[in-house]
């Protein structure tokens, strides 16, 4: 089929073409003169979407695939999503973003992560970002780790949590995460959290960091912690504070402890 041929198709035309005569579509058929439009690009059906070939794939413009049916873009392959142009990737609408199959998500490469909207970001489930390895979680920048949704954070991994940029996220989802997720921060990650995130942390959240991870806090961020959260420290964790840590506690919040937790704490600490 030539370009001039394809041109001339109405859209119901275009959504009656076999997946045969959709495989043999050209990079020329897509995007050279007389090629698919917007209108055309919007009646493909997922499973036309599927024959596409790579080299069909990789000529689709960002108009053309913003101009997708959600339900196409889900025909969307892992290998054929690999050959999108960052412009094409970027030109995703959020129910798109949200329609890709775990099986596309994982085929994106790094440099098209990079040009993944925060919108489409923000649109993409627990079970899409379940996909993405490590590398590729790393690769988030600090707008996109920002814009991920509570439930999306929810379903991460400790090796993909590792790998974010932690000060990025916002309070609500520091808040969702579990007590085994927080427990799982690298010291370089809990020495960063922000005095919000702190804040934002719940007491079993607290009680679940590591003397390790707590130990490692800067002074400002134990001046954040709330008498609740300094109340809900374990005496293992009161012992792993170091002298400057625990002068930053208030009076009200060394009231709150317990006889035990007192008990606990050092001559040095206490001074």
């Amino acid at each position: 089929m030539t370009s001039s041929v394809l041109s001339g198709l109405s859209a119901l035309q275009i959504m009656g073409l076999s997946t045969a005569a959709i495989s043999k579509l050209t990079a020329n058929d897509i995007s050279g003169p007389g090629g698919l439009t917007t209108i055309q690009a919007a009646a493909l059906s997922s499973t036309q979407v599927g024959v596409l070939s790579t080299d069909s794939v990789q000529a689709l413009t960002s108009n053309q695939i913003s101009s997708f049916a959600t339900r196409a873009v889900s025909g969307l392959t892992g290998a054929q999503i690999a050959f999108l142009t960052t412009s094409a990737v970027s030109g995703l609408t959020t129910a798109e973003a949200q329609a890709l199959s775990t099986d596309a998500v994982s085929g994106l490469t790094t440099d098209q992560i990079g040009s993944v909207s925060t919108a489409d970001v923000a649109a993409l489930t627990s079970a899409q970002l379940g996909v993405l390895t490590t590398d590729d979680a790393a690769l988030l920048t600090t707008s996109q780790v920002a814009a991920l949704t509570t439930a999306a954070v929810a379903g991460l991994t400790s090796g993909q949590l590792n790998v974010l940029a932690i000060a990025s996220l916002s309070t609500a989802s520091i808040g969702k995460l579990s007590t085994a997720q927080l427990s799982s921060l690298t010291t370089d990650q809990s020495s960063v959290l922000t005095t919000s995130q702190i804040r934002a942390l719940s007491t079993a959240q607290v009680h679940a960091l590591t003397t390790d991870q707590l130990s490692t806090l800067t002074t400002s961020q134990t001046a954040a912690l709330t008498t609740a959260e300094v109340a809900a420290l374990s005496t293992g964790q009161l012992q792993a504070l170091t002298t400057d840590q625990t002068s930053t506690l208030t009076t009200g919040e060394l009231r709150a402890l317990t006889t035990g937790q007192v008990a606990a704490l050092t001559t040095d600490q206490l001074s």
